[in-house]
């Protein structure tokens, strides 16, 4: 039972926090986002599982790039910026390219200012073109501190907070040379006041020339970033030393800016983990999360933060995920560096990030956003030497080139999926790739034991970082789908033994999944025919398989005793016992999909007036019981749980689930488990009784490993576990047709066609469709 794809969340809004248009800053990137109460992202589609606030837009942005292309005399954006911001205007938001915020801080040749009445008329023509095509656009506040060249200003002075240089690289002079950089002088504390008003200053002309809000360049090793960073701020005055005096400028600089515009349209942007500009110190996960923290506190349209894949991170210190900026700003967080559509997606889907910006991608194709949205096909790269040479004027740059830029030449950072995992200080996992539990109904039907295709089955697939089994029956009560296997006795045990050792033959790890049916089983299985759940609600809709294999309507199962509860719960341990002595590494507790643990679980399905009903800690009560247990067989760290807080399958779905589901996270989350496995739903069906549940959510509240699961493609797992907000994926119906899928992604090997629905389950089809799909041939 394994879910369809999804509509992408990319595409919907989410409220500058009013009013963007698609989240690319773009798929659940193509859904609207709202930035508060006055700028919405426009809105390619909004999936109809996604409930956002209304007026909320869609996901993907035209990222700043320096393109050199305005006129150097007098610093004004020209006919070919027009052309260029009104090309890309598909873009949820365009944040232009660095603009200089005063004659002190310009500072690259071919760059815009926006300092005077002709640079604000000269944008007027940008923003109103942009605004004709129905867009949003952001001017980029840029000062270089250090980057930049005495020369572009008439003192012939070149500022930053402590008189540190760079000993490399080279910078345009405003005569256009390349020469070696200079040596910056420290700013006096009483000139930084004046830095900020420039700030200020360049805001009210923004203003003017009709921009929607602007973004602080804290970036990339330029003068914002140079304060914030120990490595470039030496000061002994109230800008220097703790977190606190070196974020002070930046306090500032947005104090001043909430002068002149709304606080939801002023954004900033951050690269925490940038080597850019020389930049890295070792204190920069606490330094930027301080700020992150105190910049939450604005109100701010968003944060925007570079997580330096692909763009080269500094070797100081822990990196900064989205996850991390997500939970430290709480506002709207905009992604980016090096994303391909599929991984701002997954990035997107996991709540880590609202926003996704795209640099070099949109350069050569500047229908970007549509692209995306359609599965057109990408132009080729632009060439690297067009990127910002001011000579080059249109080539590359507007509608006279040949626009490009393909995907994969994008994803520059290695895939965090092909890394190893640690689940406790015993189990190493060797890639962050899993195979989801399906039932796949192949054990021997009259014993219920493992058999000769389930060990190959299950070592083709030892690829994987780690198996789940499919849901084996833990009692003869619990168990209850025709085909499938059971761990309750000793001929079970020796049956999986020979799986589990036939995986660990190939260097793979896998648990066993203990599934109760409850309601979904059937009566049949078991001597006392007897089915039950924990109140006497059955299923309308559906079937279920009876113990001959005929496919018959759901019972209505009868509500369990008090006293019967405890006897479950250590059918259990009893099964998990069984599993130790079968060889497998762990167990994982089925609680979701509306059997026995998710029924408790849910009010929907859960009426009961004793302890184990009503209040969120009487619903819990019976999975925290079932855990402790556990405990007493395995290790912490080998024990995990399931749990599909959005979804509907089985009748599932509950006005409270939001609320349920994160306090049993929290809960669980004190265990010290291996991990928490959570089901998003998106394309296995949500429920639509109240808010869902995001891998964001899930790794807040349970705080340790979270898999993600449900319609995953390698990129979007891939966006997910980069974010932060899961460090596994598990995937299902691609396992099926492809055993070796861990290493078909790692090696972009083409996936074999998919199964035929029909042998997903069918215990008649042996073989076909279970253990004879090709390998890929090397």
């Amino acid at each position: 039972r394994q879910p369809t794809i999804s509509t992408s969340r990319l595409a919907t809004t989410s409220a500058f926090r009013r009013s963007l248009s698609n989240k690319i800053i773009n798929t659940q990137i193509n859904a609207p986002l709202s930035i508060h109460h006055g700028c919405t992202v426009q809105a390619f589609h909004a999936p109809h599982h996604w409930h956002r606030p209304r007026g909320q837009e869609s996901h993907r942005l035209l990222a700043p790039m320096t393109r050199a292309r305005s006129s150097p005399d007098v610093r004004c954006a020209n006919a070919l910026n027009e052309e260029y911001y009104e090309q890309h205007a598909g873009a949820g938001l365009i944040v232009t390219e660095g603009t200089g915020i005063s004659e002190e801080g310009h500072g690259w040749f071919g760059a815009p200012a926006c300092y005077n009445e002709a640079h604000a008329e000269a944008w007027k023509k940008v923003t109103d073109r942009v605004h004709k095509k129905g867009s949003k656009i952001f001017l980029q506040l840029w000062h270089l501190g250090r980057q930049g060249h005495p020369s572009f200003n008439a003192k012939n002075d070149l500022v930053a907070p402590s008189a540190i240089g760079l000993a490399q690289g080279t910078v345009r002079t405003a005569q256009g040379d390349k020469v070696p950089y200079a040596v910056p002088r420290a700013l006096e504390t009483d000139e930084i006041a004046g830095v900020v008003d420039d700030y200020r200053k360049c805001a009210e002309y923004a203003k003017k020339a009709g921009f929607d809000g602007v973004e602080v360049h804290g970036a990339n090793g330029y003068l914002v970033d140079e304060f914030l960073q120990s490595v470039s701020n030496k000061r002994t005055d109230k800008y220097g030393g703790s977190f606190e005096n070196r974020y002070r400028f930046l306090e500032e600089i947005v104090e001043a800016l909430k002068t002149v515009y709304p606080a939801n349209r002023i954004a900033v942007r951050l690269s925490p983990n940038g080597a850019f500009g020389g930049m890295g110190s070792e204190d920069n996960y606490e330094m930027f999360t301080y700020a992150m923290e105190k910049l939450s506190k604005h109100g701010l349209a968003y944060l925007a933060i570079l997580d330096g894949f692909g763009f080269g991170t500094h070797d100081k210190g822990r990196l900064v995920t989205a996850f991390d900026a997500k939970t430290a700003f709480k506002g709207v967080v905009m992604a980016n560096c090096s994303y391909t559509k599929e991984i701002a997606e997954g990035v997107v889907r996991s709540g880590a990030a609202d926003l996704v910006s795209f640099g070099r991608p949109y350069i050569s194709t500047p229908d970007l956003a549509e692209r995306f949205q359609n599965d057109w096909p990408l132009n080729p790269p632009a060439q690297y030497p067009d990127y910002w040479d001011s000579s080059r004027g249109a080539d590359h740059h507007s509608s006279s080139a040949s626009h490009l830029f393909v995907s994969k030449s994008n994803m520059a950072a290695p895939f965090k999926l092909f890394t190893p995992l640690k689940l406790g200080r015993d189990l190493v996992l060797k890639n962050r790739v899993v195979l989801a539990p399906m039932t796949r109904a192949r054990s021997v039907p009259d014993t219920r034991c493992a058999n000769a295709l389930n060990e190959t089955y299950y070592e083709q697939r030892a690829g994987a970082g780690l198996i789940v089994t499919e849901g084996v029956g833990i009692s003869e009560q619990g168990h209850g789908w025709f085909g499938a296997p059971a761990c309750y006795n000793d001929a079970h045990a020796d049956a999986w033994k020979r799986v589990t050792d036939r995986v660990h033959k190939k260097d793979g790890k896998i648990f066993m999944q203990l599934w109760h049916l409850g309601r979904q089983g059937h009566p049949s299985f078991n001597a006392k025919n007897d089915l039950v759940a924990p109140s006497a609600i059955g299923l309308t809709k559906g079937i279920a398989s009876n113990s001959k294999g005929e496919l018959v309507p759901y019972a209505t199962p009868r509500a369990l005793e008090t006293s019967e509860i405890p006897c479950i719960v250590e059918d259990y341990a009893k099964s998990a016992e069984f599993a130790k002595k079968a060889g497998f590494d762990g167990v994982e507790v089925h609680g979701a999909n509306g059997y026995l643990v998710d029924v408790f679980l849910q009010s929907v399905s859960n009426k009961r007036t004793d302890k184990y009903g009503g209040s969120f800690e009487n619903r819990y009560r019976f999975l925290d019981e079932i855990v402790e247990a556990l405990k007493s067989v395995y290790s912490p760290n080998h024990v995990a749980v399931r749990l599909s807080p959005n979804g509907a399958f089985g009748g599932m779905g509950s006005k409270d689930n939001y609320e349920m589901f994160t306090y049993a996270m929290e809960k669980l989350g004190k265990h010290g488990l291996g991990y928490l496995a959570i089901l998003d739903g998106f394309g296995f069906g949500t429920h639509d009784k109240g808010r869902l549940l995001t891998a964001f959510d899930a790794k807040t509240a349970f705080k340790g490993v979270v898999m993600a699961n449900c319609s995953y493609t390698k990129e979007i797992a891939e966006g997910v576990v980069r974010s932060g907000s899961a460090d596994l994926v598990s995937f299902g119906r691609p396992y099926i047709s492809n055993p070796d899928l861990a290493e078909r992604f790692q090696h972009d090997w083409p996936l074999n066609a998919d199964a035929d629905h029909a042998d997903y389950w069918d215990p008649t089809r042996g073989a076909r469709g279970y253990t004879d799909f090709p390998f890929h041939s090397k």
